[in-house]
């Protein structure tokens, strides 16, 4: 991965010059890239060709810097096309239209590809409205929207054709996986003064209701899936290793207030709310509740 790193920079020399907490992140999402093509290559039973792997790393790459726009800098999707098409004058247009060209020549269906980055880039900007109040549905449909688009344009970056009801499982995984992130985030995005499904007011116990909903539609539709049961189970057993992190999470939120009262975070201090997963006890509940799960929609 560091080869890899050091060669789009050689390709593209406007990456050196990024803030270094910026290229971090790029870093980080690379790897993030990693382990879900881990999942998908584990579903269709091999692992991910050179191309592959390079294109996702690509993706990772490019996340956090369309994050960076849009939260940051508050730029629209229409403001993007036109760092992607040289007539733009921000400071980093010429990063984000080599990265664009990069991403686009080394992913094996450019149409795709730009059809779900728009997607994608749309999300995110409609997440910007999560400054405001909005009602559960409205936040859901941002959520999903949010998670589902750019998981599903990470998978696009392997080869294997796509099914729909992959598709649909993708779409359902990555919404998940934004509402842990979600969870996780409580402290930073009140800070921010951005409101999510798990800052709103639930009480602990409705978010955990929702959260185990979520965990439930996802393993489902994998348990559907036209894949061997041996691969069906193993991307089951994945999943299920990040979904109970988030179950950890909300049993350090429902510790700090009353049962059944609305969970507010404004309550509580940073160190009471950041969730610290590299304690090992928690480490070994983590892969102990695994291991002791069972998944009835397999059988």
């Amino acid at each position: 991965m560091q080869e890899f790193w050091e060669d789009a920079v050689d390709k593209l020399p406007a990456l050196a010059a990024l803030d270094q907490r910026l290229v971090q992140r790029m870093r980080h999402y690379m790897f993030a890239n990693s382990i879900t093509s881990l999942w998908f290559t584990t579903l269709r039973g091999y692992a991910p060709s050179v191309e592959e792997q390079r294109s996702g790393w690509l993706l990772g790459m490019a996340t956090p810097l369309a994050d960076h726009l849009v939260d940051e800098e508050q730029i629209g999707y229409e403001q993007v096309e036109g760092m992607i098409e040289g007539t733009s004058k921000h400071p980093l247009a010429d990063v984000v239209q080599g990265l664009y060209h990069m991403c686009r020549q080394q992913h094996h269906q450019s149409k795709l590809f730009d059809e779900l980055l728009e997607k994608t880039q749309r999300a995110q900007e409609a997440s910007l409205e999560q400054q405001h109040n909005l009602t559960l549905k409205q936040h859901q449909k941002i959520m999903s929207d949010k998670g589902g688009y750019a998981l599903l344009l990470y998978r696009s970056a392997l080869k294997h054709e796509c099914t729909t009801k992959e598709s649909q499982m993708i779409y359902a995984l990555g919404a998940l996986m934004q509402l842990h992130n979600d969870i996780f985030d409580v402290y930073r995005d009140v800070e921010e003064n951005i409101n999510t499904i798990a800052s709103q007011g639930h009480s602990i116990q409705e978010l955990r209701s929702i959260y185990d909903r979520h965990v439930e539609e996802v393993f489902d539709l994998i348990a559907e899936l036209p894949y061997p049961k041996i691969n069906r189970k193993s991307l089951l057993l994945l999943i299920n290793l990040v979904a109970e992190t988030g179950h950890i999470a909300l049993d350090q939120y429902e510790k700090l207030h009353e049962t059944g009262a609305p969970f507010d975070p404004t309550l509580w201090t940073r160190k009471e709310l950041v969730v610290d997963m590299d304690n090992v006890g928690r480490i070994l509940m983590v892969v102990f509740r695994t291991l002791r799960k069972s998944f009835p929609a397999l059988q």
